[in-house]
């Protein structure tokens, strides 16, 4: 399923200058609903307390690298940069839209789901993409 609201922007508190992630990249990533918190700890008293930040991954199975390349150099500046802050609008646990603050991070090649990362089979294509925006915060 695909998340046409899906919306980034340059910069913290930068709604007023989203664009749908369409008109960066060909099409729309999946994506999983922001968590509670990124560790879970069960207490003595039997409930379930959930601290930490939030990450989220936006991916795509397949793009082109003009595509990747794109989506890099607009948000993060070039290839060199390890993360860059952000404002996203993004799915949310009750499937409606938020709007939060994030650290957009460099995806690595052949890198592992908590850094983000893809795979190149050829010079001109991606696939298996993810995108790791880290440190969630609701605007």
């Amino acid at each position: 399923m695909l998340y046409p609201e899906l919306k980034i922007a340059a910069g913290h508190d930068n709604e007023a200058g989203f664009v749908a992630i369409e008109t960066v990249v060909a099409t729309a990533p999946r994506c999983t609903p922001v968590p509670r918190g990124s560790t879970t700890t069960r207490l003595a008293s039997g409930a379930i307390r959930r601290d930490g930040f939030k990450d989220i991954t936006w991916s795509w199975g397949i793009m082109t690298f003009s595509d990747l390349d794109n989506l890099v150099t607009t948000y993060l500046g070039d290839w060199d940069t390890d993360y860059a802050n952000v404002t996203i609008r993004t799915l949310k646990r009750d499937m409606t839209y938020g709007n939060y603050n994030a650290r957009m991070f460099l995806p690595v090649f052949d890198g592992d789901d908590d850094e983000g990362g893809y795979e190149q089979p050829t010079t001109r294509k991606v696939t298996n993409v993810r995108i790791r925006f880290g440190n969630l915060i609701a605007t």
